[in-house]
């Protein structure tokens, strides 16, 4: 992952210096798009480097005295390991971009209909019988059809 971003970066920042030369507005506009694309991209991979410390040394303890675990990095381990998800969702959303997306109106609605008890449904198994025989479709009500070779 660092590799693939730290490439998309490179590429990037090489782009907006290869742009040199007299001033056109559309070039200029180019530069800014893409130095707005790479801004939110740089913090992913530094996330995920500080919230992975812990997991990497409770494994390295653990290879290197299998036999002896500690509690306290088990226990950091389990807290900043599902972080990397939460920590780069607020990230995402303190983005200017995408608050400006964002109003409360849709946050509310998202909100209740995640949060709304909806009846559980059930959905037939098979389509309507065809049949008369197998009018009820409930599997222990289902009976072989008559075989017509016997």
């Amino acid at each position: 992952m660092f590799v693939a971003y730290s490439y998309i970066i490179y590429v990037l920042k090489k782009k907006v210096r290869s742009w040199q030369g007299t001033y056109e507005p559309e070039i200029e506009r180019s530069r800014q798009l893409i130095k707005s694309e790479i801004k939110p991209l740089t913090s992913y991979p530094f996330i995920y480097l500080a919230l992975s410390v812990f997991p990497l040394i409770n494994r390295i303890q653990n290879a290197a005295n299998p036999g002896n675990p500690v509690f306290a990095l088990v226990l950091l381990h389990a807290l900043s390991s599902p972080l990397v998800g939460a920590v780069n969702a607020v990230v995402y959303g303190m983005d200017a971009e995408t608050r400006s997306r964002l109003s409360w109106t849709q946050i509310k609605g998202a909100y209740q209909g995640r949060s709304a008890h909806q009846p559980i449904r059930e959905y037939p198994l098979v389509s309507a019988p065809e049949t008369p025989e197998l009018e009820d479709v409930t599997p222990f009500a289902m009976r072989p059809l008559p075989n017509p070779h016997v």
